[in-house]
């Protein structure tokens, strides 16, 4: 434990009219999860700094694979919004990435949904709106 107090860790966040911040988010057997990244362009290149990440573990009851997904981009929602705050940061671009096409779908089409996909699409619209979510290629 004693080497612990030698270890740094460089983190460079930089924020400016050119940065943007990355939400990815996934589920996999019975967890969801997301992180947030802020990308800069620091002359002709980019950095890329992990600023915060959050995971959790499903219900008792099992979901689907897709309620999962949604769950996933939920958490990130609430990921982003808290780091956006927390740095008051108001005007970056933000880009949440998921490769669950029916979550996306979800969010991003008006429907009729069961009661537990409803609240969460509103929940994550009420956030950041439905314009900011991609899939991943």
């Amino acid at each position: 434990m004693y080497l612990l107090k030698d270890v740094t860790l460089p983190r460079f966040m930089n924020f400016k009219e050119t940065s943007e911040l990355r939400v990815f988010v996934g589920a996999y057997k019975g967890k969801s999860a997301a992180c947030v990244f802020v990308r800069s362009k620091v002359g002709s290149e980019s950095k890329v700094t992990l600023i915060r990440t959050k995971n959790r573990v499903a219900p008792v009851k099992p979901l689907s694979i897709p309620r999962l997904e949604l769950m996933a981009c939920c958490i990130g929602a609430r990921l982003v919004h808290s780091v956006i705050r927390a740095l008051s940061v108001t005007s970056i671009k933000v880009t949440l990435w998921s490769d669950s096409t029916v979550a996306l779908l979800w969010i991003k089409e008006f429907g009729e949904w069961s009661v537990f996909v409803e609240n969460r699409v509103k929940e994550i619209t009420e956030l950041k709106g439905r314009s900011f979510i991609s899939e991943c290629p």
